[in-house]
């Protein structure tokens, strides 16, 4: 089993289940083998786990990543202290590393958020920019058009008749 953990000449996930097979190999018994998968600690980790799969499931962390954005504000220390407190709230109910990975897609959600909104704000500041120059008006825009052909059409009548 150690050779097989070291050297990963088969996958990972496969080396740890091999112990599932002793018991009809005869190896093991099975009394043996289930209490070295089902001790305390790895049913809490799989209880966090499954709990931050659901959160990402319902799209609870997209509500609790906006409740910490309306509550703290975007100033990045203030970031920090809310994710800082989400998580030490969530750890009181769940294990540290659940609670860790439970934070992973609210802080995802968080900075797609940010990211969005950043984006609109270029967006509708272009706009404005555009709206201010005139780039965006149609219609001043084929005034110039019909003036510089206009202008265009007069210079050449102008060179015609002084031939």
């Amino acid at each position: 089993m150690a050779l097989y953990w070291c050297t990963e000449c088969i996958p990972l996930a496969v080396t740890a289940l091999l112990p599932v097979l002793f018991p009809m190999m005869g190896i093991m018994e099975s009394g043996e083998v289930c209490i070295q998968y089902l001790k305390d600690s790895n049913m809490l980790f799989i209880g966090g786990l499954l709990v931050a799969i659901a959160v990402e499931h319902w799209n609870l962390h997209k509500r609790i990543a906006l409740q910490v954005l309306l509550v703290v504000g975007v100033k990045p220390s203030l970031l920090m202290i809310g994710f800082m407190s989400t998580t030490a709230f969530l750890s009181m109910w769940i294990s540290n590393t659940a609670s860790t990975a439970m934070m992973l897609p609210i802080a995802n959600a968080v900075l797609q958020q940010l990211c969005d909104t950043e984006a609109n704000a270029e967006e509708r500041y272009y706009n404005l920019a555009a709206a201010k120059d005139g780039l965006e008006n149609q219609g001043f825009e084929m005034g110039d058009t019909k003036e510089s052909n206009n202008k265009e059409q007069r210079t050449a009548a102008s060179t015609w008749v002084n031939m």
